[in-house]
């Protein structure tokens, strides 16, 4: 396995585009953009091992109750 593009990364993953280049961003999958016009490129295997992770969807929590300041009651 290799680079793919992105569009080959939406097809295999269901993820939209901005998902994707969000997850190489963040080092959570495998990529880069290349130099010559801006192209992303993301690592196939990265991605398939990111996939079988155990995901939820939807907002992330910000913290935990016990990292929230306490209201003095």
């Amino acid at each position: 396995m290799g680079s793919i593009s992105v569009t080959e990364a939406v097809a295999i993953s269901g993820l939209t585009p901005q998902h994707l280049r969000r997850l190489v961003k963040t080092a959570k999958v495998q990529g880069r953009q290349t130099g010559e016009n801006g192209v992303w490129l993301v690592d196939e295997e990265s991605l398939r091992n990111y996939l079988r992770q155990q995901r939820r969807p939807g907002p992330k929590p910000k913290g935990t109750v016990d990292s929230q300041v306490p209201n003095g009651t």
